[in-house]
């Protein structure tokens, strides 16, 4: 796959703003037993890619949901490169938790937003 076949995930879902690139999964493929990666190196830095879980927060109005999804990550600059369809089920997830249609999530605690006080310029 070349660089210029890579779309940015501000393209795809610009209001996510976490500026991560996606791959089409169908340009992947086994080779020699191995699974081969789309990029052999990070299209940010050229770094190292590997595929591995990560953990995702989406954010959606008022809400918040975390979940553990594939992707290839850059181990020099940590560029995180996801799959068509994980993007897509990323907007899914999020526009039920703008549209508070939170029926098929979890609750896992509580989130607090930490007062202007206690913020790194005042430190």
């Amino acid at each position: 796959m070349r660089i210029k076949d890579v779309v940015t995930l501000k393209e795809v879902v610009s209001d996510l703003n976490d500026g991560k690139a996606f791959y089409d999964q169908k340009e992947t493929g086994e080779q020699g037993g191995q699974k081969m990666l789309p990029f052999d190196k990070c299209p940010v830095c050229g770094g190292e890619m590997v595929e591995k879980d990560v953990e995702k927060l989406l954010r959606g109005g008022k809400h918040t949901a975390v979940l553990s999804v594939r992707a290839e990550v850059c181990l020099h600059c940590g560029e995180r490169l996801y799959s068509k369809k994980i993007i897509s089920r990323f907007e899914q997830i999020r526009s039920k938790l703008m549209h508070q249609e939170l029926a098929d999530f979890q609750p896992i605690g509580q989130s607090f937003q930490v007062p202007g006080e206690y913020s790194n310029t005042q430190c």
